[in-house]
């Protein structure tokens, strides 16, 4: 699913459950807010914060510290330096959610 297919549905949803016109929520509208969301959570993961969205997951940032590898295709021994990973655990309600999604 694309950002634009994002916004077309969450226009639809507002547009089913308001009396609102539709010209308040325009998909430019729609995807400033969502861009804005994006990047709110990004620079959060980058500062180190950790974000909970209650009944979704948790966006954090986790350091990999400098470890040895092997490089699969030449069996060369390389070193990979200390570098941050963005980390999403999904919260109880979406496990559930997908749990049940089958059947």
């Amino acid at each position: 699913m694309t950002k634009i297919e994002i916004v077309s549905m969450i226009q639809q949803k507002i547009l089913e459950d308001s009396t609102k016109s539709k010209s308040q929520f325009t998909q430019k509208n729609l995807m400033l807010i969502l861009d804005t969301f994006f990047d709110i959570v990004k620079d959060g993961i980058t500062n180190g914060e950790h974000i909970e969205l209650r009944g979704f997951g948790t966006f954090e940032r986790k350091i990999r510290e400098t470890k040895r590898a092997i490089n699969p295709r030449t069996k060369e021994s390389i070193v990979v330096e200390k570098h941050a990973v963005p980390v999403f655990r999904p919260g109880k309600e979406l496990k559930e959610f997908v749990r049940n999604s089958i059947g």
